[in-house]
C-alpha cells in the first residue's frame, strides 16, 4: 500500500481488515510460520476511507466496525507488543466475560494526521471456534496538546448506523458510549471513547449477548484504559 495522503480534514481510523482472499494472494506479510498475518491498524486518509466505504463523514470506520471487529479479532494472531498492555489478554477475557482470550495485536503504531499523531491498536478475540465469539478491540490516540480536543471531538461524534443507543458511562474525566443490535442480528456490538493522561482510548466489543453485556464491557474496558 502507498503512504497515505494527508488530507484538510483526518480519518481516525479504528479498524482495517484485509480479506482471507488477500492473504491468500499474498497481498498480506506471512509469519515464520507461514501464516499470513493481518494488520488491522493500518491509519488511511480520508479519500481513501471514502473510496472503500462509500462514505464522506471524516470519521465513518465506524460505519464498517460491526464486521469488522470480528475479522481482525478473529485474525492469526502476530508477534504480540509489550505495549499491549493496558489491556492483556487476561484483562480482555475479564471485560469480555469469557474465561479466555487469543491476544490477535500487531502491536504497530502508527503517526496519523494530524501532527503525525501516535495511534496504537490492539486486538483480542474469545478463545471459542464459534464464528460470532466475543472480541475486544482498543486504541490509543496520542496527540500534541494543541491537536487533542479536536480529535476527542472527532472521535466522539462519529455517525454510527443502526438502532444506535448512547449513553454516558460516566469513566473518568469524560467520556462517551453507545451500543446497538450488531448486523447479524443475533449479537451486540459498542464503542466507548475516553479521556486519558494525554491521550484517548477508543474500545469497541461485538458478539455480546445483549445491550447491558455491551454497557458493562465498555465501562470495564473504559475504567482500565484510563489508568496510568
Amino acid at each position: 500500500m502507498t503512504a497515505p495522503v494527508r488530507d484538510s480534514e483526518p480519518t481516525y481510523v479504528h479498524a482495517l481488515a484485509l480479506s482471507s482472499a488477500s492473504a491468500r494472494a499474498g497481498s498480506v506479510p506471512e509469519s515464520t510460520t507461514g501464516t499470513p498475518l493481518v494488520d488491522c491498524f493500518e491509519p488511511i486518509s480520508r479519500s481513501e476511507t471514502m473510496s472503500r466505504y462509500g462514505t464522506a463523514h471524516p470519521t465513518a470506520i465506524a460505519a464498517a466496525a460491526a464486521t469488522l471487529l470480528a475479522l481482525c479479532a478473529a485474525a492469526t494472531p502476530g508477534a504480540v507488543s509489550p505495549d499491549c498492555t493496558k489491556i492483556d489478554a487476561s484483562a480482555a477475557a475479564g471485560v469480555l466475560g469469557v474465561p479466555k482470550t487469543r491476544d490477535n495485536s500487531s502491536g504497530h503504531h502508527h503517526a496519523q494526521p494530524p501532527d503525525n499523531m501516535d495511534v496504537l491498536g490492539c486486538a483480542y478475540a474469545e478463545d471459542s471456534p464459534n464464528p460470532l465469539a466475543r472480541t475486544l478491540v482498543y486504541f490509543i490516540y496520542t496527540p500534541i496538546s494543541k491537536d487533542y480536543e479536536s480529535v476527542y471531538s472527532s472521535l466522539t461524534n462519529e455517525n454510527v448506523p443502526g438502532a444506535v443507543e448512547k449513553f454516558s458511562p460516566g469513566v473518568g474525566t469524560g467520556s462517551t458510549g453507545w451500543a446497538r443490535p450488531s448486523a447479524n442480528g443475533e449479537t451486540f456490538d459498542g464503542g466507548i471513547v475516553v479521556r486519558g493522561g494525554g491521550y484517548i482510548a477508543v474500545a469497541n466489543v461485538a458478539g455480546m449477548p445483549n445491550i447491558a453485556a455491551v454497557k458493562k464491557a465498555l465501562v470495564s474496558a473504559g475504567q482500565i484504559l484510563i489508568q496510568p
